[in-house]
């Protein structure tokens, strides 16, 4: 079979519909709900990821269904996979920001940023002595939360996004974090 048809045969599959559920299936497992903003691209990569698998899977000499169900549903899953952590890269590297709502003035005010400095802003934060005594005197969870909006730049919703938690578990780590921000400044 050429290509062509092998991608025009792949694609015939994806219509019915045990086929799409492989697709759908993946997106479940991994959490991606129709609410997600990029839900529609998953989809369309899923597709993808099955025709390529059908058309990589058709040229091994073993042609058993069985086999074959189990082998797009794990392409899928790599891709789907894949793309999500291109995602949390990409998100991990947004700019630094104060303007973040999620950070107190408490903790802005002690951390020292020199606009000037040749170093971004969040290596910045991490060198900052203050920081450094905050995040040790913190929770784990408030030390997500410290990096996730000092450092990464993330807002309350992608935190929460993020580490699987409710808006108000988020809201909880950072009311924690500037209790002992306030201690801290205190004892200065």
């Amino acid at each position: 079979m050429h290509e062509k048809d092998l991608i025009q045969r792949g694609f015939e599959l994806l219509g019915n519909d045990e086929n799409e559920k492989k697709i759908f299936g993946v997106l479940k497992h991994y959490h991606i709900s129709p609410l997600n903003i990029n839900y529609d691209d998953f989809v369309q990569e899923g597709r993808l990821a099955f025709v390529n698998a059908y058309c990589q899977f058709a040229e091994k000499p073993s042609n058993d269904h069985d086999d074959f169900d189990l082998y797009a549903y794990k392409r899928i899953q790599w891709r789907i996979l894949d793309l999500l952590k291109q995602q949390t890269a990409l998100n991990s590297h947004s700019d630094f920001s104060l303007d973040n709502e999620l950070i107190s003035h408490e903790v802005i005010e002690e951390i020292l940023i020199d606009p000037h400095s040749s170093e971004d802003i969040g290596t910045q934060v991490l060198k900052d002595d203050f920081f450094k005594r905050l995040y040790k005197a913190c929770t784990q969870q408030q030390q997500f939360y410290l990096v996730s909006a000092f450092v990464k730049g993330m807002n309350g919703r992608e935190i929460a996004d993020f580490y699987g938690v409710t808006r108000q578990a988020v809201n909880k780590w950072k009311k924690g974090a500037i209790e002992k921000a306030k201690l801290l400044s205190k004892l200065d």
